[in-house]
């Protein structure tokens, strides 16, 4: 009696897609931080502030490597420049006066020249805001001479007073004007600008809607390539920041070539020059946005980001179990499925 030898082999299958990630960063150095979306930054006056803003390259694809957790996640990274509605410039005005009276007075006429002006450029009474910050006494050191010793006493010498304009235009150019103005009453330390956007709602509203278009185009392309992306579930994050121009005020100070030692010493001493430090503006890098909305930027903006995850698992087919036997004449063949 002959015997029958059964033979089966498992074999499993396993399709597993990798793709590539790539990033760029780009990293400015600060003095102050920022990234809440709804964060109020200051704009540039006489006060300067730096900010980080990291740029990442969004166009990645990231999948696990764990074959139960396997997902793709794409990303889209928006950025918008944004013209701002109307400004807010804050001047100090300082006077000092040898009696509290005589400062109030002084200060007041001041005061009253400077927004008369302002009146007749278009900037009203109910756009100008007068803060009163402080009205302090000012002493002096008086030498008290004795016999045989000195004492050094400090007695009032006279007051000062602080006064805070605050000022609403709508138009950048008006902030020229006012500055001329401002000078012609000794009025010179404008101390911040506010770069005010009136609808941030509708801005963001706009980023969410490129962001999700640009990660329906990316999915339409990873399709092409043969993932399934068939299953209910899925993950969404995001990320929003804004910058205003205050933070992308940099300082630059020209450099200039020296003489050799041999040459000074022929011509003489040398008189170095001062080199002033001067300030520009340095917007925020296009680098690694998937999108820019109006990238034509000649005059500071608010700058808008917004960032849109979307993790979608990857349906995976089943794996495939066959199971073959020998027959008595050494053929291989396939038991059928149960």
């Amino acid at each position: 009696m002959k015997k029958l030898i059964l033979l089966s082999f498992l074999c499993l299958f396993f399709a597993n897609k990798t793709f590539s990630q790539a990033k760029g960063n780009v990293n400015y150095q600060q003095e102050e931080a920022s990234g809440n979306f709804y964060k109020q930054q200051r704009a540039v006056g006489n006060v300067n502030s730096r900010n980080n803003f990291k740029n990442e390259s969004t166009n990645s694809i990231a999948i696990a490597n764990n074959p139960e957790t396997n997902a793709v996640t794409l990303d889209a990274k928006i950025l918008i420049n944004v013209k701002p509605d109307k400004l807010m410039a804050v001047f100090s005005l300082l006077q000092a006066g040898e009696t509290a009276s005589e400062v109030d007075k002084m200060a007041n006429d001041r005061l009253n020249g400077f927004t008369n002006e302002l009146q007749k450029i278009g900037v009203t009474a109910p756009n100008v805001f007068v803060d009163m910050i402080s009205l302090v006494p000012v002493f002096e050191v008086e030498v008290e001479k004795r016999l045989f010793s000195k004492s050094y006493n400090e007695v009032p010498k006279g007051f000062e007073l602080q006064k805070n304009i605050h000022i609403l235009i709508d138009e950048e150019s008006k902030l020229h004007q006012i500055m001329t103005i401002a000078s012609n009453y000794e009025i010179y330390d404008i101390i911040k600008v506010d770069y005010i956007v009136q609808d941030v709602n509708k801005v963001q509203s706009q980023l969410q809607n490129e962001a999700v278009n640009v990660i329906q185009a990316k999915l339409e392309k990873i399709k092409k390539l043969g993932v399934n992306f068939e299953s209910p579930y899925k993950t969404i994050s995001e990320e929003s920041a804004v910058t205003y121009p205050t933070e992308r005020y940099f300082s630059h100070q020209a450099s200039s070539a020296s003489l050799s030692i041999d040459v000074q010493k022929k011509r003489g001493n040398v008189q170095r020059i001062r080199k002033p430090v001067i300030q520009y503006y340095n917007k925020v890098s296009e680098n690694g946005f998937d999108l820019v909305v109006n990238p034509q930027v000649l005059a500071p903006m608010v700058q808008f980001s917004y960032q849109l995850k979307v993790r979608y698992p990857i349906d995976r087919p089943a794996p495939t179990k066959e199971v073959y036997f020998i027959t008595p004449n050494g053929e291989m063949k396939l038991l059928p499925k149960q």
